[in-house]
């Protein structure tokens, strides 16, 4: 699953926890846990850039989601 189908899924609000997961040679995966219990995650990636991802995933899913449904 691809950084933005992250953020589509947490922007609805469809996601309930978000985590990084290291890959190795400094890259890591951002892992999610769906509302419904699936576990969904990038491919690996630069780890600033899954933090990044990681972080904007945290806030659509802690606040924004919220913002954008209720609109």
């Amino acid at each position: 699953m691809t950084s933005i189908h992250l953020e589509g899924l947490a922007a609805w609000g469809r996601i309930s926890s978000v985590s990084l997961e290291e890959c190795g040679n400094n890259k890591a995966k951002v892992v999610a846990i769906l509302v419904d219990g699936r576990e969904v995650e990038t491919p690996c990636m630069e780890r600033g850039a899954a933090g990044r991802t990681a972080l904007i995933v945290k806030q659509y899913a802690k606040k924004w989601a919220r913002l954008i449904i209720a609109g």
